[in-house]
């Protein structure tokens, strides 16, 4: 009889065990892991919102509200197709609106100051409705990409340049093309809404 409360016993433990393990294995395979050595819980990069965190649109959309609605131009060089840094030119509300440069990347503003360039502070360009800024770099490089392929050159960079010709109007991108040895090839311009080409030359 004790013979077999123990094998009852070892069966009981045995299946216990079994079980344990089975839901150890379960939390293993549905937790995420990294596997670089040194480094923490892997974290999703893209931008919830579906834009590209190096894009126009997403550095935008950061900018403090002071800046964000009277946005006179957009620039960048050395775009691939995001440059290393956005350059805005706004007007300060909280500074009686005198136009301040900004320069962001990422997010993240990393200068800002009064302006020096006297056709900025005496510019009356229309600010930029953001909200008619519906295309990034992707669509502007595709079509600046079409643009150089005709002309039977590579596309190695682009500079550009977002504007508004008059209130009601629709910006616009200007796209400055550039060979891969900094070359320049043309420019074509498109609407900020569709990526529509107004002119090229």
């Amino acid at each position: 009889m004790s013979r077999f409360l123990t094998i009852a016993a070892v069966m009981f433990f045995a299946s216990m065990l079994l079980v344990r393990a089975e839901s150890d294995s379960d939390f293993i395979q549905s937790t995420p892991v990294n596997t670089k050595a040194g480094t923490g819980p892997v974290v999703p990069t893209s931008d919830p919102s579906g834009m590209d965190p190096r894009g126009v649109r997403a550095n935008v959309a950061a900018l403090p509200d002071k800046y964000k609605n009277t946005i006179i131009k957009i620039s960048a060089d050395g775009g691939k197709p995001n440059p290393l840094d956005w350059y805005i030119t706004a007007r300060n509300t909280d500074r009686n609106r005198a136009v301040y440069n900004v320069t962001i990347a990422h997010g993240d503003i990393r200068d800002e100051g009064h302006t020096r360039d006297p056709r900025a502070m005496l510019s009356m360009a229309s600010p930029i409705n953001i909200e008619k800024l519906l295309i990034d770099t992707d669509v502007a490089w595709k079509v600046a990409q079409d643009f150089v392929h005709a002309k039977g050159k590579t596309l190695g960079s682009i500079s550009y340049v977002i504007e508004q010709d008059g209130k009601n109007a629709t910006p616009t991108w200007s796209l400055w093309c550039y060979s891969p040895h900094n070359g320049y090839i043309g420019m074509v311009k498109i609407l900020a809404t569709t990526g529509d080409v107004i002119t090229s030359k």
